[in-house]
């Protein structure tokens, strides 16, 4: 009800704003009816000669009740305090020190520091020092303007009674004012702290949690501030990338930009991109390089902030190692191709095995049959030259899967190899053969050509290549020649296998090396040697290379690593 009278309709502020209005009105309404009170005493005792005073107080009561109402709080406390310094000036220069209105300069100059105020201090201080200026003044000084009364003693004793009430209520109202806030701000104070405290622990306790989680999927933590270019990296992340989790490190994006691998900048760019064009969070998987200068896999994600002008505050993110899932899914991609060659080798496999272990197979069997009803020996020596000739192209085709097979099941196994003894064997078992009689072998390698290698390897590898240049030789030429050449440097051997024989036309060279790939129908192979002679030289991480020319002939390059 009161604070209905008071502050009417306004809306309820802070609690001190709200104590201050309601004391200021409260004292507005003091002085109203103490004006009213003296005109009445003052026309009871027939002392008109200050009515105009209270009539003034009342109207000055008034008006600080009306500013205050409509929230003018700075107005209503300059009228109060103003207005009432003034009229208590008036009163106790007229009147005797023993009507007692001294007392109220005391009210006035606690009001001053009640009502204004910490932001209006110096409002408060002049206030304060108005009212010292007038009690000295009014005490000091034998000057009046208004008729002085000296001859009413019941008179001024009355008006003691009621101007010490009056004071001690007013001041007794402000000092209870300032009690209450300062007991309701030590409150607010309280309970603040305590919330300040449990916010502490929540954002101890979520700091504990979040960093507990990090730990625990083992995330480096970053923020680039955009506007600074710096960018803040935590000690997970440093580990991450090989530095000391104390180390110092000068961040910023150009650095982070050259330790990533150029191969992934574009993609880097466009998820950044994406990210700021429809502010979902971005993850990308790239490479960064190591202190050890290494290249790493990881997985990026992260947001950016955005300020009121829409652009680019601060990006947070967190990198994950996923260099070993990396590593896991690259071989798992070279085992699948590894794979879908295996089963496109075996499917060409079983479809030449059984074309080529069926075909001399019915042809001996057909020539056992033309056999058995010839009673001519020379028709059967020849029908018995011929059956060898199919059975050792069987044999050759055994040897070549055994060979196959070997080279895919055993380990490389490195041991002193003298070259030019391995070449001498390879030709010694190639010496019965019907080329060997007509085709020259020239050889260059020292006696003591020995190296490091697996010795079962390089001989299937040269085996077939030395068996071919015999096969293909050119029966026009009556210098046909096989030459073989090796160097030794750098823990590299480097082999030259050289025929001037038949030659491979050049669309027909990329192909030679396919398994069961035959150049011509006139190819009596099964396809195999040159396949097998390059899975093998894959086996010891080298590589070989073949060049021809049709008429003149063809040499093969050979590059295998050696152990020393």
């Amino acid at each position: 009800m009161l604070r209905q009278l008071i502050l009417g309709q306004s809306p309820r502020q802070s609690l001190k704003i709200y104590k201050q209005a309601m004391l200021r009105g409260l004292l507005a309404l003091i002085i109203i009816v103490t004006g009213t009170v003296y005109v009445f005493i003052d026309l009871f005792f027939e002392v008109n000669r200050v009515i105009p005073v209270y009539i003034f107080i009342v109207m000055a009561g008034i008006a600080a009740f009306w500013f205050n109402r409509n929230q003018h709080y700075l107005a209503s406390t300059l009228v109060i305090l103003i207005s009432g310094n003034f009229v208590i000036y008036l009163l106790a220069s007229s009147e005797p020190s023993s009507s007692g209105v001294f007392v109220f300069f005391v009210p006035a100059a606690l009001g001053g520091m009640a009502l204004l105020s910490y932001t209006n201090w110096y409002w408060g201080l002049g206030m304060i020092l108005l009212s010292f200026l007038l009690f000295i003044i009014a005490y000091s000084i034998d000057f009046s303007l208004l008729p002085k009364s000296d001859n009413l003693i019941y008179y001024n004793e009355v008006y003691f009674k009621i101007n010490f009430t009056i004071a001690l209520t007013a001041s007794v109202l402000i000092v209870y004012f300032l009690i209450n806030i300062n007991y309701n701000s030590e409150k607010i104070l309280k309970e603040n702290e305590l919330k300040l405290t449990n916010t502490a622990d929540e954002l101890k306790t979520s700091r504990e949690r979040f960093e507990l989680a990090v730990q625990g999927t083992q995330a480096g933590i970053y923020e680039w501030r955009v506007k600074e270019n710096s960018v803040y990296v935590s000690p997970i992340w440093k580990k991450m990338l090989g530095y000391d989790p104390d180390e110092a490190i000068e961040m910023s994006i150009e650095r982070l930009v050259e330790m990533t691998h150029p191969d992934d900048l574009e993609r880097t760019q466009q998820s950044i991109n994406q990210h700021l064009a429809t502010g979902k969070p971005y993850h990308n998987e790239l490479r960064l390089r190591t202190k050890d200068g290494l290249y790493k896999w990881f997985y990026d994600s992260g947001v950016g902030k955005i300020n009121f002008n829409k652009e680019l505050e601060t990006v947070i993110g967190s990198l994950i190692d996923i260099d070993e899932r990396k590593k896991a899914e690259q071989q798992i991609i070279e085992q699948n191709e590894l794979l879908a060659k295996a089963n496109a080798e075996l499917d060409r496999f079983v479809y030449s095995v059984s074309h080529d272990l069926r075909a001399p197979l019915s042809s001996v069997k057909g020539l056992i049959g033309i056999a058995e009803k010839s009673e001519d020996y020379q028709e059967l020596k020849s029908y018995l030259s011929m059956m060898r000739g199919r059975i050792d192209a069987l044999e050759k085709f055994i040897r070549d899967i055994i060979d196959y097979s070997r080279n895919s099941r055993l380990e490389v196994v490195h041991e002193p190899v003298n070259l030019h003894e391995l070449v001498h064997e390879i030709m010694e078992s190639l010496r019965f053969t019907d080329e060997h009689n007509v085709v020259s072998f020239k050889e260059e390698l020292s006696k003591d050509f020995i190296i490091l290698s697996d010795k079962v390897r390089l001989k299937i590898i040269l085996n077939n290549l030395l068996s071919n240049a015999l096969k293909y030789h050119d029966p026009e030429k009556n210098d046909s020649v096989v030459s073989i050449q090796a160097n030794h440097s750098n823990e590299l051997l480097h082999i030259l296998v050289e025929d001037n024989g038949l030659g491979i036309d050049s669309d027909q060279l990329p192909k030679i090396f396919d398994m069961f790939y035959r150049a011509s129908v006139n190819s009596t192979g099964s396809g195999l040697g040159l396949y097998i002679a390059r899975e093998t030289i894959k086996k010891l991480n080298g590589k070989i290379t073949a060049e021809s020319t049709p008429g003149v002939g063809t040499r093969f390059i050979l590059e295998i690593p050696t152990g020393g």
